[in-house]
């Protein structure tokens, strides 16, 4: 059984991996905008398709509502109950968030009125049954319901535009998380400049037939208060954002500006493994985020290498893609950003499922102390389309964003 989904969409994204990874994978899924789901729905909509869930079985294909019966031997009934009432609430939204129409086009999508009828009338009984919504697998209190695995990729510069790269599993990676503290009592940022330095379609680079990949780089002033000593003192921070957004994957990568300039990122694919890689450029001598994103482009070749060899074919593939991914950014970011900055930590978080960065870490010997932490962000995940000193960068639509470090997110603190 195949469950098609938006994965440009966090609720859709959310909604598939939780029927996923409930069903032990019983429920394979695939984003809407592989090449595999345009030719399954192309054999059944030859006319195209719209924003939706669709389950294809036994040489059928049904799509939204009439799709989630399909579902009922691998949920089992009570999860039904909780599968159609969060559906409902997705549907039941003034728009399904992200979505556009087989050609790529729109910013969401109206449900049609006979869907507010048909959900209006079965969402009570779904209440009654489920309290609204599934378990989520990744929010257990110790650890995720998954077989949870983690690699690590060490770049190291050998010469100008030359690497050498470690890449291994990490076997001590995981961890219990703490709970989130927030932000201190009184607390705040406040909003000073943004300026979109760039913005284009990108076409040739991506693998025939993935469409276009969209590149944006933003450019964020912001002030922070934080208590301090019974006052508060006031601290104006700068941050540069980048997003290469493609069919198949995305990369945010964030550059805060503060005491110090620090990157982190994320690399964010559409492949349903409970998995999470870390990349991280280890130089000698300061340099500048060009050179980090041509070594995260070659650490992800070698962690390319590692799973083709332990047979995720699949994810190697997309690995290679990503590869690509930072190459190009690193040209597109050079000619946006005319300054040269140079982070002195960074890392690039590598995964399909960032909600489970609250259950790893990076290796014991590459973890930076945090009494060195001079940031208001939560040590856990934090939501939107790239985020830096905790400020949410809305590059699409609120809808449309994922999620991403916030233990670092571009300032520092817990790198």
């Amino acid at each position: 059984m195949l469950l098609l989904y938006d994965s440009k969409c966090s609720i859709c994204r959310s909604l598939a991996y939780k029927i996923h990874f409930l069903t032990e994978s019983n429920v394979e899924i695939e984003s809407l905008h592989s090449p595999n789901a345009e030719t399954v729905l192309s054999r059944f909509y030859p006319q195209g398709w719209q924003h939706d869930f669709y389950v294809v079985h036994n040489g059928t294909c049904r799509k939204g509502l009439r799709a989630l019966p399909s579902l009922m031997r691998s949920v089992g009934l009570k999860r039904m109950a909780s599968l159609v009432s969060e559906y409902g609430s997705y549907k039941l939204a003034p728009k399904a968030c992200g979505a556009t129409d087989a050609n790529g086009n729109g910013d969401g999508v109206v449900a049609p009125k006979r869907n507010f009828l048909k959900l209006a009338a079965m969402t009570p009984v779904a209440y009654g049954l489920s309290h609204l919504r599934l378990e989520n697998p990744f929010e257990e209190r110790d650890r995720p319901k998954l077989d949870l695995s983690v690699h690590v990729a060490e770049v190291e510069m050998t010469g100008p535009g030359e690497f050498r790269v470690k890449a291994y599993r990490c076997d001590n990676c995981g961890r219990v998380p703490a709970p989130d503290k927030g932000l201190p009592a009184g607390a705040s940022k406040r909003l000073l400049d943004q300026v979109m330095l760039a913005e284009d379609s990108i076409d040739g680079f991506a693998q025939k037939g993935l469409g276009t990949a969209n590149f944006k780089v933003q450019r964020i002033e912001y002030e922070r208060e934080m208590p301090e000593n019974g006052s508060l003192s006031r601290e104006k921070r700068l941050v540069h954002a980048a997003l290469l957004d493609h069919p198949e994957y995305n990369l945010s990568v964030n550059i805060g500006q503060g005491r110090t300039t620090m990157l982190a990122g994320m690399a964010r694919h559409d492949l349903p493994l409970p998995m999470l890689d870390y990349l991280i450029f280890r130089p000698d001598t300061e340099e500048d985020v060009v050179t980090h994103l041509a070594a995260y482009r070659s650490g992800l070749l070698e962690l390319a290498k590692l799973h083709g060899r332990q047979g995720r074919q699949a994810l190697a593939r997309v690995y290679r893609e990503m590869a690509q991914g930072f190459m190009v950014m690193s040209r597109r970011f050079d000619a946006a950003v005319p300054e040269r900055l140079l982070p002195a930590k960074n890392e690039i978080v590598v995964t399909s499922v960032p909600e489970l960065l609250r259950f790893v870490q990076k290796p014991p010997d590459l973890q930076h102390s945090e009494k060195a932490c001079d940031c208001s962000c939560s040590c856990n995940v934090c939501c939107g389309c790239g985020c830096s000193f905790g400020v949410c960068i809305e590059f699409v639509s609120p809808c449309g964003c994922d999620c991403c470090l916030a233990c670092g997110c571009g300032c520092g603190c817990c790198l």
